[in-house]
């Protein structure tokens, strides 16, 4: 059964933000471990919070994919990274190109923008899909906190998430998603095309 676990984005400073989603994907994770294949993807991984939380509850093998496009945050997720989660800096989107990175003072809410818009804060960042990352390697979870461009994303893993039983954790922002002219719907309804049920 493909599952698709949606949260809507709550304040940084809010202390229970992650912990229930945590508890669900360690949960799923243990309750699939006969069946994993080991391998899960962490987009927007900023400095490697849940990089590292499923690093330490994995039950089987693993490989950590951590994505994350502002180098700062890159730097510092490869310092906290261990020898089981393979860094990239660089964002996720439908197709390989070059985009912006519209920087916000908080550095956990930069977000992509077209590569001609030419706005103050701007830095060029490298996108990359989910399908060309994974090739034909199976996953077990994708995780996607992309600050609006999970739509992209997904479109740009759509080999992916038909060829595999996998639990993919999206991030439901009104807000964010307007900077990409899509919504929530939009997102259900391409991954219920695909075949999955959410939690």
């Amino acid at each position: 059964m493909l599952t698709c676990r949606t949260r809507d984005c709550k304040p940084c400073t809010d202390p229970d933000y992650e912990k229930g989603i945590m508890k669900f994907a360690s949960n799923w994770l243990n309750d699939k471990e006969a069946l994993l294949t080991g391998v899960a993807i962490d987009a927007g991984a900023h400095i490697g919070l849940w990089s590292l939380f499923l690093d330490s509850i994995y039950p089987v093998q693993r490989e950590i994919i951590a994505i994350e496009p502002y180098t700062p945050n890159y730097q510092a997720l490869c310092a906290n990274a261990s020898s089981s989660i393979r860094c990239f800096n660089n964002a996720v989107w439908n197709t390989e190109r070059i985009l912006g990175l519209k920087l916000d003072k908080h550095d956990a809410r930069h977000y992509l923008v077209p590569a001609g818009i030419r706005e103050r804060h701007t830095q060029c960042t490298s996108a990359i899909t989910i399908d060309w990352l994974v090739g034909e390697k199976k996953i077990d979870l994708l995780k996607l906190d992309i600050e609006g461009a999970e739509y992209q994303a997904l479109q740009g893993a759509e080999h992916t998430l038909k060829n595999n039983d996998c639990l993919v954790i999206v991030e439901f922002c009104d807000a964010h998603f307007k900077r990409f002219n899509t919504n929530k719907k939009m997102v259900k309804n391409l991954l219920a095309d695909w075949g999955f049920d959410f939690a």
